[in-house]
Parts: C-alpha cells; structure tokens; sequence
C-alpha cells in the first residue's frame, strides 16, 4: 500500500512540476515506473529501517535522500545513458530529493497507522 500511495504522489508531484498540462495516460505509466523504482530501491531499505521503526525519524530522512540520489544519479544516467549536464543535475537533484521525501512521509504515516491499530 505504501509504494502504490508513494509512486502515485511521486508521479504527480513529478506532473505538476515539469509538464503544464496533465496527461491521464502519461500519469498512469509514470506512476508504475515509480512503483517499480519504489519496490526494487525503496522497499529493500523500508524493511532494514522498519526493523526498529521510528515516526518521522531525521535519520531515516537523511538514509532514504542518500538511496534517492544514489539510484537517481548513479543508476538512471547508466540505464538511460544520459550525460549529467547542469539542468540535468538540477532536475534529478529536485526529483530525488522530493522523492526520498515523499516515501519518507507516506512510510512514517504508514508506521504511525500501524502503532495506533
């Protein structure tokens, strides 16, 4: 549940900041690139962390940011073969920071939800 809500919000953060328009078809295959990112980098390190869960932890924060930007600047220019110009940079740099946020909030509400039930 948590990596359908966080590719859902990824996409549509990622929507809404580079593309002025919305495209519904476009959301749908940007949200299952994100899930499957999600489940292959995310996910693995969700488990190590939620051995001792923390709510809102600064430290599961600054470990979910250090996972975005080594698959974001490590492992998509090698798949996607692109040279990291500038803009480049400046782009991925935004989209994994948002990113680690992103899985960062929807996985402490999602701990937060589990201790209350």
């Amino acid at each position: 549940m948590c990596l359908l809500v966080s590719s859902f919000m990824a996409s549509l953060v990622y929507f809404l900041v580079y593309y002025p328009y919305f495209d519904f078809l476009g959301f749908i295959v940007v949200s299952i690139i994100y899930f499957f990112c999600y489940l292959f980098i995310a996910f693995p390190t969700q488990i190590i962390l939620r051995r001792k869960p923390q709510i809102y932890s600064l430290k599961y924060l600054i470990i979910y940011l250090s996972v975005s930007f080594f698959a974001t600047f490590i492992l998509l220019p090698t798949v996607l073969e692109i040279s990291l110009t500038v803009h480049i940079s400046t782009e991925l740099f935004w989209m994994a920071t948002l990113n680690a946020i992103i899985f960062w909030v929807v996985d402490s509400l999602v701990m937060r939800e589990d201790r209350i039930s």
